[in-house]
């Protein structure tokens, strides 16, 4: 049994290999180092490649231009004056409504209804009182009557006079009638086979006829005479009726004019008189309406400033009422000047009046100078009415009435193409390409181009650059 294994253990050692004929440890892990070094080497190149040509080429390339500052500006709603036009004169003056009505009573009576208080706005025909009624109402419907009975009588006078017309159409029968047997009984008579009796009664039936239709057509005359008066009287009633009916819808006081009432003179119970009269409460005025939508400020000019002041001119309108500014523009200058004060009267239109402007109201104006003299129509709005930009918020086109303005979007500027109209100083007029709302860069924009980085600071408007 030893004898066999030492066999065993013997053969096995025969099978170990030789020392030398081994691998060392130190080979086998410099190979597999630097197979993982390769690995990474092209891992590491090919994300950088990818990566550049993703995001690195365009943050290089933002890191390369300069972003801008820029300020925005927004564009207002309703188109403004030329914000730099410079102010060459202020004066105050007086609101004045183009049409003010004074509302009287037309008939005389007592006030039973009244429905409107000062301040008040009213519609065109809208019922402000009403005084009594019951004598014009009676005398209304007596002169109804008369022409009633007007017509009574215009009726039976056209019954008359067909009658008479039936009568001369009845009587030139009989007449043609007796002209024919009396013209057949002359003859007979003539040749002595007719007896002169019988001669004699066909021509006395023959005249008594022709007699008759002269009195038939003398009675359709009269007739017709008879309808013709009639019919005047029943003109001259209804011309009664209109009249009463007139002043009956004439205690129903109306408003002439859509406006605010700005004064109300009469109480329920007052009475009204059309001639007006001696007593307090005798009047004929009843209210004072005024046509609030069409406004201006007169105001007196010194003759020694009046040549900065033309008609058309724009204008800035603050009233003492409601400090909101309006715009305006002067719409008559005086010829003719005040030689005592030394004055010469201006009108100065203001444009989209507001709720809180006050009739007799006192207001500052601002006259501007060049650069918006032109007046524009109220409510125009900045994409159909007159809109000035200063010139930094323009990249213009020399010799072109072409120009951009600039947007932002992502941090970037954004062109838009305008067209632009008269041009001053420090600002330009813009015809098209503009819309309410948008917001602009306001400054430094020659330098920009479609897409340049910018980043905006603060944005203003743009009464304030």
């Amino acid at each position: 049994m030893n004898d066999t294994m030492q066999e065993k253990m013997a053969g096995l050692s025969r099978l170990q290999i030789e020392r030398r004929q081994r691998p060392t440890a130190s080979h086998r892990g410099w190979w597999l180092l630097a197979a993982i070094i390769a690995v990474v080497a092209l891992l590491t190149a090919g994300g950088a490649w990818w990566y550049y040509r993703t995001t690195g080429a365009n943050i290089a390339a933002a890191l390369a231009e300069k972003t801008t500052d820029v300020n925005l500006v927004v564009v207002p709603a309703k188109a403004s004056d030329a914000a730099d036009a410079p102010v060459v004169m202020v004066a105050n003056g007086r609101i004045v409504s183009d049409r003010m009505v004074n509302v009287a009573t037309k008939v005389s009576g007592q006030i039973v209804e009244l429905n409107v208080e000062q301040g008040d706005h009213v519609e065109q025909d809208q019922v402000l009182a009403r005084v009594e009624d019951t004598i014009y109402r009676a005398q209304r419907d007596e002169a109804a009557a008369n022409v009633a009975q007007g017509e009574q009588s215009v009726a039976r006078a056209e019954a008359e006079q067909a009658r008479a017309e039936a009568a001369i159409l009845e009587a030139q029968a009989d007449f043609e009638l007796r002209e024919r047997d009396y013209n057949r009984l002359k003859g007979l008579f003539e040749g002595g086979t007719a007896s002169e009796f019988e001669y004699r009664n066909a021509k006395n039936l023959y005249e008594s006829a022709q007699a008759a239709v002269r009195v038939a057509e003398a009675a359709a005359k009269s007739a017709a005479a008879s309808v013709k008066m009639s019919g005047a009287q029943l003109e001259a009633s209804k011309s009664v009726l209109r009249v009463w009916q007139k002043r009956l819808d004439d205690c129903a006081i109306r408003a002439p004019i859509a406006g605010v009432i700005l004064e109300r003179n009469a109480q329920v119970g007052d009475f009204l008189a059309a001639e007006g009269g001696l007593g307090a409460n005798a009047n004929a005025q009843l209210v004072s309406i005024a046509d609030m939508s069409l406004l201006r400020v007169e105001v007196d000019v010194s003759e020694r400033d009046i040549h900065r002041v033309f008609a058309g001119q724009r204008a800035r309108i603050t009233p003492d009422s409601d400090r909101q500014t309006y715009h305006g523009y002067v719409m008559w200058v005086d010829p003719a000047g005040d030689y005592a004060r030394a004055i010469v009267q201006v009108k100065v239109r203001i444009e989209d009046p507001g709720p809180l402007l006050c009739v007799d109201g006192s207001a500052k104006v601002e006259f501007l100078g060049k650069g918006a003299e032109e007046p524009k129509s109220a409510g125009k709005s900045a994409e159909g009415g007159r809109l000035w930009l200063p010139k930094a918020a323009l990249k213009l086109t020399p010799g072109s009435d072409d120009a951009e303005v600039f947007t932002v979007s992502g941090g970037h500027a954004v062109a838009h193409a305008v067209k632009i109209g008269t041009r001053s100083d420090e600002s330009v007029e813009i015809l098209a390409g503009v819309q309410p709302g948008m917001q602009l860069i306001c400054e430094n924009v020659s330098a920009l181009e479609d897409g340049s980085p910018v980043r905006v600071v603060r944005t203003v408007a743009l009464a304030d650059l």
